[in-house]
């Protein structure tokens, strides 16, 4: 590459570092009617000229500077996302006024409140609390002895509820709770989608995944409920054993 350089006329040598610098095609002369025509005396075009004189043809591209882009970015982003403290004041706001709604008598605007938080501020502390409370409001049932007096309109309304707080919210302290009322209403008469085992999967993974819960004891009786409904009765009294062995305490587990 040195030695071919080294043959090159100055003239040209200068024209090609012109080129370098500037990233430009060759020197060439505007035609007040035509595309640009090549005036320089050099060899036929190397395949990098050929691809600027070809760029040349189709008209300039003038790109927005880097420093443009960035703020309009930055403007975008500010205005589409608004900053986490400010957002969790005003999910918290929203909140308290749900919770005073439904303590004065008003569940249906306190519902809608509660919606408002987990879809527009999902990202919120708030967003599994006001999941839960709007499911408990459906769904009030905590026991297994309850069970039945849901109807299916409310059950088919707050299941999703509490399954998107199991998915989405898993470190949640609402976790293990709407684990717990899933299975309970996997074990519900009116619930179109109830099942043994599915109730028994809820069940077991409050235990499982959550052991420091409160909810553990509840959780592995209804476990081994789920496997007497089933006729799984050897699986019951293994679930049984282990209550007693977690749970020693647990009054009901004993009664059984």
């Amino acid at each position: 590459m040195i030695s071919i350089w080294a043959r090159r006329p100055f003239w040209t040598r200068t024209l090609s570092l012109g080129s370098t610098k500037s990233g430009c095609s060759p020197k060439t002369q505007t035609s007040p009617t035509g595309p640009s025509v090549e005036t320089s005396p050099s060899s036929p075009a190397s395949p990098r000229w050929k691809s600027s004189l070809s760029i040349s043809k189709a008209g300039p591209m003038t790109p927005p500077s880097l420093p443009r882009l960035l703020s309009g970015f930055l403007l975008a982003l500010l205005v589409a996302t608004p900053a986490p403290a400010q957002e969790v004041g005003i999910a918290q706001k929203l909140y308290e006024n749900a919770l005073q709604l439904l303590r004065n008598g008003k569940p249906e605007e306190a519902l809608k409140g509660f919606e408002q938080i987990y879809q527009s501020y999902g990202k919120s502390p708030q967003a599994p609390d006001a999941l839960f409370q709007a499911a408990t409001y459906l769904y009030p049932t905590t026991d297994l002895d309850d069970l039945g007096l849901v109807g299916r309109e409310a059950i088919q309304k707050a299941l999703p509820l509490l399954d998107r707080i199991r998915r989405s919210y898993e470190t949640s302290p609402r976790a293990p709770e709407a684990l717990y009322r899933l299975g309970l209403m996997a074990l519900e008469p009116e619930n179109p989608r109830a099942s043994s085992n599915e109730a028994y999967a809820a069940f077991t993974s409050v235990a499982n995944v959550y052991p420091d819960s409160p909810l553990v004891g509840p959780a592995l009786f209804g476990a081994a409920v789920s496997q007497v409904r089933a006729e799984a009765f050897a699986a019951a009294v293994e679930d049984f054993s282990r209550l007693f062995e977690q749970v020693p305490d647990f009054a009901v587990g004993a009664k059984a």
